[in-house]
């Protein structure tokens, strides 16, 4: 009567993560951006410079760390603002789509600039599969291969943002064809902010991107000795 939902997957609690399990989701999602790149080598060219990058200075909109709440509390959540991809023509923008390969792109389509996510973020698909995306991109947003898009409400570094990639991830089991992960589940999934700044080190990933996108192309085109 109050609309409430009383499947278990909504109400199953979720045990603490792990330092280990965090480890290990954090490089999957980091092995889904050059899985991508691997097979898309153009998306190095799209990397937003300073992805993942945070002022040190502090201010209003610093992540309350060691806090708790719901998805909502930390991510503004959109759903993807496009139609199938049918409907476009090739281009050079990541076209998102509910699919767990190759970081959850389909295809390169020409941008709609009322579609796009400029910014990047993170992409959810309807089976709960969490992805980050750091360029800008158009998703999917009809039917049901339709993507949600999360927002920082706070300004994260990209262990952050991986943080909360690991989290969302960890609770797949939650959605399955019978309950996808539309808008509203999504907001009302329980997570928790890290309990102290997560700092990144060394290269940016735009600078890691370029450097893993240059490593393949030596291993492609390989020298011999054979005469021009």
């Amino acid at each position: 009567m109050t609309n409430i939902e009383w499947s278990p997957q909504r109400w199953l609690p979720q045990p603490k993560i792990s330092q280990n399990e965090f480890e290990c989701l954090r490089s999957e999602a980091m092995r889904g951006i050059f899985e991508a790149v691997t097979l898309i080598p153009h998306l190095a060219d799209v990397v937003i410079k300073d992805f993942g990058v945070v002022n040190n200075q502090v201010n209003s909109n610093q992540l309350p760390y060691g806090t708790c709440g719901e998805l909502s509390k930390y991510f503004n959540i959109e759903n993807g603002r496009s139609k199938g991809e049918k409907n476009y023509i090739e281009g050079t923008t990541p076209y998102i789509s509910s699919g767990d390969s190759t970081n959850s792109i389909i295809s390169l389509i020409d941008a709609i600039p009322e579609e796009l996510f400029e910014a990047g973020g993170i992409t959810v698909t309807a089976f709960g599969k969490a992805a980050l995306q750091p360029w800008a991109f158009m998703a999917r947003g009809n039917g049901g291969s339709s993507v949600r898009v999360l927002i920082p409400k706070y300004n994260m570094s990209l262990n952050e943002l991986l943080w909360f990639i690991a989290q969302i991830n960890r609770q797949r089991w939650r959605f399955f064809y019978a309950r996808m992960a539309i808008k509203e589940r999504i907001a009302n999934l329980e997570v928790a902010a890290s309990p102290q700044a997560l700092l990144d080190s060394g290269k940016t990933l735009s600078e890691r991107v370029r450097i893993f996108r240059e490593q393949l192309e030596d291993f492609i085109h390989l020298k011999t000795n054979l005469p021009v």
